[in-house]
């Protein structure tokens, strides 16, 4: 049987393969919870990761130890990494075509340049064209649209 993961398990197990390729080391969800997912109790990762390893996507080498990925998790990783690269490409091209349908004027090539960069990252843009002395900005409603749920000293981090 094919068990599909939800995309909440999908994260969970990027991030664990990216966590164990660069330490090594069984990961916990104690640990895990607080770096990844800080919004989530370890007990719900500790079910997430249960239902992952049920699912043959990890292992637990003893009792009290993290979890290990395993060659199916290996496999899921890297085939969403490509999938991904693809989807990039594909967005890459989409952005190449439209800043070229306005290369021929300067300034409109470079706030357009801009207002895309923001849109498609979800942030702010600010370009500068010192010959001419303009500076673009946009994106500002994105930024704010971020930090909606920002707590007071976090916005003093930023």
């Amino acid at each position: 049987m094919v068990s599909m993961l939800t995309e909440r398990q999908k994260k969970i197990l990027s991030f664990i393969v990216r966590e164990y390729s660069r330490k090594g080391e069984p990961v916990g969800s104690k640990e895990f919870s607080q770096k990844f997912f800080p919004d989530l109790s370890s007990a719900t990762l500790r079910r997430e990761f249960f239902d992952l390893a049920q699912s043959g996507y990890l292992l637990q080498p003893y009792t009290s130890a993290g979890r290990i990925p395993t060659d199916k998790a290996y496999r899921f990783f890297v085939n969403e990494v490509l999938d991904n690269e693809k989807n990039i490409e594909e967005e890459s091209e989409h952005w190449q075509k439209k800043i070229q349908k306005v290369k021929t004027d300067n300034k409109q090539a470079i706030s357009q340049s801009i207002k895309m960069n923001a849109d498609f990252c979800g942030g702010l843009g600010v370009g500068y064209l010192p010959d001419e002395g303009l500076v673009y900005k946009t994106g500002l409603k994105n930024l704010f649209s971020h930090l909606a749920g920002i707590s007071f000293p976090e916005i003093n981090q930023i």
